[in-house]
């Protein structure tokens, strides 16, 4: 909870020193920052949500029979968002855009939940986890396995420090 506290406290200042935490829901957390400040990803009451300076938030949606969305990263300039977007039973990785909306990054077969975690400055890959398998995902080839463990692990931080493969 600190972290969280004190990462939505940063991301504050690096917004111009405006307020974007709260946003007027009950609950809200940033959680990614653009390369100038100006957009901020983060989610509030359930939805994940785009922050632009000067234009205020932007809430993302929803994937097809899901209830809640996450986001958890930011391209450098803001253009995309990447997270998850759930309902009780099972969840999809997306990709949201401007332009193509909220789209789903898909899941390995055999698993029922799978979640973005950070894409590149540039938008080209997004990395993740899938079930017990961190995910490289970009346009061309889709998902790839980057690794695999035996046990259900916290693999959005191993899928971050693998972004460079």
């Amino acid at each position: 909870m600190k972290f969280l506290i004190l990462a939505s406290f940063l991301l504050a200042e690096v917004a111009g020193g405006q307020s974007i935490i709260g946003l007027g829901d009950e609950w809200s957390a940033a959680t990614s920052v653009n390369a100038d400040g100006s957009m901020v990803a983060g989610y509030g009451n359930s939805q994940a949500f785009r922050w632009v300076r000067g234009s205020g938030k932007q809430n993302l949606g929803f994937l097809p029979v899901t209830t809640t969305s996450f986001a958890r990263g930011i391209s450098g300039d803001g253009s995309m968002v990447v997270g998850g977007s759930y309902n009780s039973t099972e969840g999809r990785a997306f990709r949201w855009s401007a332009t193509g909306g909220m789209e789903s990054l898909g899941i390995f077969s055999g698993d029922t939940y799978s979640d973005a975690s950070r894409i590149s400055s540039d938008g080209a890959f997004v990395v993740g986890a899938s079930g017990n398998s961190a995910f490289r995902w970009s346009a061309g080839s889709g998902l790839k396995i980057l690794a695999s463990c035996p046990e259900r692990l916290p693999l959005m931080p191993m899928a971050s420090m693998l972004m460079g493969r």
